[in-house]
C-alpha cells in the first residue's frame, strides 16, 4: 500500500513538474507573440503611410501629365513650360517607383511577420493542450482514493 501512495507521488510530482515546464513555455509564446503582434501593426501603419504617398505621388503625376497634354495640344509652345513640366513628370515617376519599392517591401515584411504569427499560434495551441493534457493527468492521480485500512 505504501508503495502505491509513493508511486502516486512521485507521479503526481511529476506532472506538476510538467504543467509548471508548460506554463512557463506558454507563457514565452505568449510574450513573443505580443512582440511580433506590436511590430506588426507598427509595419501596418507604415505600409497605409506608404500606400497614401503613393497615392498623392500618381496624382500628382496625373496632374502633371494633364497639364502638358493641355499645353501640347494647345499649340502654345512655351518650352520651358514644357520642359518644367516633363521634368517634374520624370521626378514624379522616379518618386512613385521608390513609394511601389517600399510598399512591396512592407508587404513582404508582413507576410514574414503573419507567418511568423501563425506559427506562434500554433505553438501555443500545442502547448495549451500539452498543458491541458498534463492538468487532467494530475486530476486522474488525485481521484482514485486510497482505502483505509480501517474499513
Amino acid at each position: 500500500m505504501r508503495e502505491k501512495v509513493e508511486q502516486l507521488e512521485a507521479e503526481l510530482h511529476q506532472s506538476r513538474s510538467k504543467v509548471s515546464e508548460v506554463e512557463e513555455e506558454k507563457e514565452k509564446l505568449n510574450s513573443k507573440l505580443k512582440d511580433r503582434t506590436r511590430s506588426w501593426n507598427r509595419r501596418s501603419r507604415s505600409s497605409k503611410k506608404t500606400k497614401g504617398a503613393e497615392k498623392n505621388v500618381r496624382g500628382q503625376l496625373a496632374e502633371a501629365q494633364g497639364s502638358l497634354k493641355k499645353i501640347q495640344e494647345t499649340g502654345n509652345g512655351d518650352a520651358k513650360a514644357q520642359e518644367a513640366l516633363k521634368g517634374e513628370i520624370a521626378q514624379l515617376k522616379k518618386a512613385l517607383t521608390v513609394a511601389e519599392q517600399g510598399r512591396a517591401t512592407a508587404e513582404k515584411e508582413r507576410d514574414s511577420q503573419n507567418a511568423k504569427l501563425a506559427d506562434a499560434n500554433s505553438q501555443i495551441a500545442k502547448i495549451s493542450k500539452e498543458r491541458d493534457d498534463a492538468l487532467g493527468q494530475l486530476v486522474g492521480l488525485k481521484i482514485p482514493s486510497i482505502a483505509s485500512p480501517f474499513c
